[in-house]
């Protein structure tokens, strides 16, 4: 029997998909991280947001190896959300409440500190 006259034999067996998109899902690499106290991953050097339920716990993400577009998070084996890449100047302009005084906490701070 030749390859061709076997995997005939058993085309009743093979899965086949309508939508492209469903099987690239298939084929993401998989991996685990820890979410930092930021609420940050980090994949291939770059910063990505997940949600803030996730600080300090471990998740599966899964994502595109060739393009690092995509990152989605996974629970129980389904995608529960795509983590967000972080753009560094957006976040540099933010404005901060009231700043730092290093001088004032060996003072003991303010009242309101």
């Amino acid at each position: 029997m030749t390859p061709l006259d076997k995997y005939m034999s058993q085309i009743s067996q093979v899965k086949t998909y309508d939508d492209p998109e469903k099987l690239k899902l298939l084929f993401l690499k998989r991996a685990q991280r820890k979410v930092r106290h930021d609420g940050t991953i980090s994949v291939n050097s770059k910063l990505y947001q997940v949600p803030p339920v996730y600080i300090g716990k471990k998740v599966k993400i899964r994502f595109d190896q060739e393009t690092y577009d995509n990152i989605y998070l996974y629970e129980n084996g389904k995608c529960i959300t795509k983590a967000e890449p972080v753009i560094m100047a957006d976040n540099a302009h933010v404005k901060r409440g009231n700043p730092i005084s290093f001088a004032k906490m060996t003072e003991g701070g303010s009242k309101n500190v």
